[in-house]
């Protein structure tokens, strides 16, 4: 067995590199099936292989645990056919308190047509204040007629260990729904312009740590509703190459260091101009520290999976400048005058 001779330490690293699983609300590809448990599939055969791997991979199999369909067209099916998949798997999940532990994000979606509550809701309640560990949540999809069933069971609570926030519906954007997570610093909201900004001053407001937004699509009023509402933010995660006119906006953000932007591989002509752009949005910023550019390069935007990323580090000019007026100073410092330096005369 190759995994056999290896330490602990090594076996998580060699772990950690396994692929990723993707919801299509993760990945933005809802063309594609819902879940693809390629990481999931792999760490199952490890906890079969031996005891040892078993209590390496066991805590990795259960950091993320998903409450929706397995294909975005059963989704209707089995709701029609009363078979509430994410119900069934919260239940079960609050009957294995021995997962409890391991479990780091969760998603969960709410997918009935009518404005009554199954218990999905009263579940994830109780999974919320029971997961010790838990850290991301994602309302991964919430049908219009559950979104108030939602907001009241959420506003009525207050969930201080979670960091990290996505909603799938912009009607849960209300200063009462983000207050219930005080500690949060990384959201996601879905792509909607005038929503969108709604979105970001409801943020501003119930959210206080916020310092990352995911997954934006950047528009005319976005940028603004940014600066205006969430000063703040370190880092954005652009779903689609944004608006030139709209990304310089963003240099009045005092503390923005990181960009990151989604290419398809075809599309690989247009990132040098948005990498130059970036690195002066960024080099204009009052950020102190190391600045970057990210670009996340997917197979197409259909299956917006990424498959490689290329960091661009932004070099401060104040910086060059005084590294080199400092290297202009030793230079000088080093320059030896002979002892009778010959006078100087000066024709007019």
């Amino acid at each position: 067995m190759v995994f056999g001779p290896l330490p602990p330490e090594l076996l998580l690293e060699v772990i950690s590199h396994l692929p990723q699983t993707y919801s299509s609300y993760e990945s933005h590809a809802f063309g594609t099936p819902r879940l693809v448990f390629t990481r999931e599939d792999a760490l199952r055969v490890l906890c079969s292989t031996s005891h040892r791997l078993r209590l390496c991979c066991f805590p990795s199999l259960w950091e993320r645990f998903y409450a929706e369909p397995l294909a975005c067209t059963g989704a209707m099916m089995l709701t029609s056919h009363a078979v509430n998949t994410p119900l069934r798997r919260l239940r079960r999940l609050l009957l294995a308190p021995h997962l409890w532990p391991h479990i780091r994000f969760l998603s969960v979606a709410f997918l009935r047509n009518d404005v009554t509550d199954d218990g999905t809701i009263s579940a994830l309640i109780q999974l919320l204040q029971r997961l010790p560990m838990l850290l991301s949540l994602t309302f991964s999809t919430v049908y219009p007629p559950q979104a108030p069933l939602v907001l009241s069971a959420v506003e009525n609570n207050t969930f201080y260990d979670i960091r990290e926030l996505a909603i799938g519906n912009h009607e849960l954007g209300t200063p009462g729904f983000f207050r219930a997570f005080p500690n949060v610093d990384k959201l996601r909201i879905p792509w909607g312009r005038m929503r969108a900004v709604i979105c970001l001053e409801s943020a501003g407001m119930g959210m206080h740590n916020l310092t990352w937004l995911s997954f934006i699509t950047l528009g005319e009023p976005v940028a603004a509703a940014i600066v205006q509402h969430c000063p703040r933010v370190q880092r954005i995660d652009f779903a689609l190459c944004p608006d030139r006119d709209q990304l310089v906006v963003l240099r009045r953000l005092p503390e923005l260091n990181y960009l990151s932007f989604r290419f398809a591989s075809f599309e690989a002509a247009k990132a040098p101009p948005f990498i130059s752009l970036s690195q002066a949005v960024l080099r204009a910023t009052q950020a102190i520290g190391r600045k970057v550019v990210r670009i996340d390069w997917v197979t197409s935007y259909q299956v917006n999976i990424i498959q490689s990323s290329d960091f661009h580090i932004v070099k401060d000019k104040q910086r060059s400048i005084r590294s080199n007026t400092k290297n202009v100073a030793l230079l000088w410092d080093n320059i030896r005058l002979p002892d009778k330096a010959p006078a100087l005369t000066l024709a007019y």
